[in-house]
């Protein structure tokens, strides 16, 4: 372990309360709280890649921070690489605890405090149970084999930077590798990045509603019906130039509500997926029909519900059910783990409601001409649906 100033490797104090304010900025965006509720890292660490200054940081990271690892551990650059890095907030009002996250594939680690001191109380840090005094201009570069822990906030908020570098020689050398031990084996025990765990908790559903039944769902939920209803305005929830939504939360609709719950509740892979998540079946937000008008840009299912004056309610969004009930060709798509699923009438997409697994939606609005036109003839009476309908209801 060694100590070096944050100056000297670009993290002046300016560049550090830059960082504070993009973070910030990315959860204002997406409507997502300080503290998220997950699983796969602790609530309070966000990678980032999501921050707008991120390509600065990591510049930064890979010729200066680079450079002290070289000096002060007689290795090679060119065998260094980033693992990852994340922004850490331990808060008295949401984080006070600092939980570490389990790392196994990882061969240096440093720590930047992002604010001054004087903006907290508590946030002592320890490597080897032994206290650190750090200056306000000072940062931490360990190995795997330091323990690191920080003490509980009880005043203020400690804004930092947690990253963790491999020596690409050491990381690939199985015989050689040193792994940390991790107390909470309930933590995913790989690292944060790897795609395959990031993937294992997206899920598809096939069979979630028969072809008869989504036929019977569009028939009596199309727009153009529900759009007569005359409590309409109250059901709308979004209407704009990217998808229309309302709900069906209606005495008009019960049977339709009935048929959704029995066909969901009665689903084994659905049931397996609530206990796997310490979900209750019936702990779910009203079913809203999702049209969309046009392929949706990158987006996120934000972990909280917010009610209809905009502020926070106690009921955390855990999971995100997305049914399709028509004939769609399109897909929805992780870029962050290259993972991709098609709709398929019928099945249905079970995300968690975490930053972490932002997507886009890719549809093919159009159709040949032709096509068209036959199917106009097979059956003039019944219009052509273009857009895809969801059903979307979250499990909190």
């Amino acid at each position: 372990m060694f100590l070096i100033d944050k100056n000297d490797i670009g993290f002046t104090s300016d560049f550090c309360h830059d960082i504070i304010q993009y973070r910030k900025k990315f959860l204002l965006d997406n409507n997502l709280p300080s503290k998220t509720i997950g699983k796969v890292i602790p609530s309070s660490h966000l990678p980032i890649n999501f921050l707008q200054n991120s390509s600065e940081i990591f510049h930064n990271i890979k010729t200066h921070l680079f450079n002290s690892i070289q000096k002060h551990y007689n290795t090679n650059n060119d065998m260094l690489s980033i693992n990852s890095v994340f922004f850490v907030e331990n808060s008295y009002e949401n984080n006070p605890n600092y939980i570490d996250i389990c790392k196994t594939d990882y061969t240096y680690g440093f720590l930047i405090e992002l604010n001054e001191k004087s903006y907290y109380k508590g946030g002592e840090i320890f490597i080897n149970d032994n206290e650190i005094n750090l200056s306000n201009n000072q940062c931490i570069i360990f190995k795997i084999t330091d323990r690191l822990n920080i003490r509980d906030i009880y005043c203020g908020e400690q804004m930092k930077l947690l990253g963790f570098i491999n020596n690409n020689l050491i990381n690939n050398d199985i015989n050689t590798q040193v792994l940390k031990p991790c107390e909470n084996m309930n933590v995913i025990k790989n690292f944060i990045f790897s795609q395959n765990k990031m993937k294992y908790n997206i899920h598809e559903i096939n069979n979630l509603l028969s072809v008869d039944l989504c036929d019977l769902l569009i028939e009596s939920i199309h727009y153009n019906n529900v759009k007569h209803h005359p409590e309409f305005n109250k059901l709308l929830k979004v209407d704009n130039e990217y998808m229309i939504q309302y709900s069906i939360d209606t005495d008009q609709y019960i049977m339709n509500l009935v048929s959704i719950n029995n066909s969901l509740f009665n689903h084994k892979k659905i049931l397996h997926l609530l206990n796997k998540y310490s979900l209750r079946k019936f702990d779910i937000t009203s079913y809203t029909i999702k049209i969309l008008k046009q392929n949706i840009t990158t987006t996120y299912y934000s972990p909280i519900m917010k009610d209809k004056n905009n502020l926070y309610e106690n009921n955390d969004g855990k999971m995100t059910l997305l049914l399709c009930i028509n004939d769609v060709d399109g897909s929805i798509h992780f870029d962050d783990y290259e993972y991709s699923i098609s709709f398929k009438k019928g099945h249905g997409i079970f995300i968690p409601n975490n930053f972490l697994y932002r997507f886009y939606i890719q549809i093919n609005f159009e159709k040949e001409e032709e096509e068209e036109k036959e199917e106009e003839k097979e059956d003039e009476k019944e219009p052509i649906i273009k857009q895809p309908y969801f059903i979307e209801t979250t499990f909190f």
